[in-house]
């Protein structure tokens, strides 16, 4: 009986998490596509995120510091969980500054791949899946990449730890940075704990 039951075929359970496995990893895995990034989305994307914005009323500062052009690396801290006004805020004031044509990209979250539908949304905003190899490549474009180091332990921290940044160790982004020879422009978020 044990040899049998050795051989029972997997649950329909087992199949369906190995599809999504498989699934995931393809679209995790999938090239940079520069061209995926659709500035006409994004203008009509931000039209309706500036509405939402308002009521944050969120004010970004420094817009002038950043280079002209890219490549250049941004690293930034993350506050305000799936709502992310930090990173809708910059977005807008980005696109105001610059237009919806000079190509920022982002490194996403994993999570946000892995929802059905959102991986091609997400390379349509400009957000490609965080890989150091992906980062690479966009640099080695001429991209201005956007990274939150800190991810999801930053995003989520405790409303008491508010006023601290912490990348949790987090240092890859410096050796993108070096590996790439881009300068890192460091973007700071104050506030959105306090918003949300």
């Amino acid at each position: 009986m044990g040899a049998a039951s050795d051989l029972r075929q997997p649950s329909l359970l087992d199949r369906l998490a190995g599809l999504v496995h498989d699934r995931v990893d393809d679209v995790l895995d999938a090239p940079v596509d520069v061209g995926a990034r659709d500035p006409e989305l994004i203008a009509s994307v931000l039209e309706r995120v500036d509405l939402a914005l308002k009521w944050f009323d969120p004010e970004v500062q420094g817009m002038e510091r950043l280079p002209d052009e890219g490549p250049f690396l941004i690293a930034a801290n993350h506050s305000g969980g799936l709502f992310m006004p930090d990173f809708w805020a910059f977005q807008s004031a980005w696109a105001r500054e610059r237009g919806p044509d000079p190509p920022l990209f982002s490194l996403g979250f994993d999570l946000v791949f892995s929802l059905p539908g959102m991986a091609d949304v997400g390379r349509r905003l400009g957000s490609v899946p965080a890989r150091p190899e992906t980062g690479a490549e966009l640099l080695r474009q001429g991209a201005a990449v956007l990274v939150y180091p800190g991810g999801d332990e930053d995003d989520y921290r405790p409303w008491t730890e508010r006023h601290r940044i912490d990348l949790h160790g987090h240092t890859g982004f410096v050796r993108l940075a070096l590996r790439s020879g881009v300068p890192v422009v460091p973007l700071v978020s104050h506030g959105s704990h306090d918003a949300l």
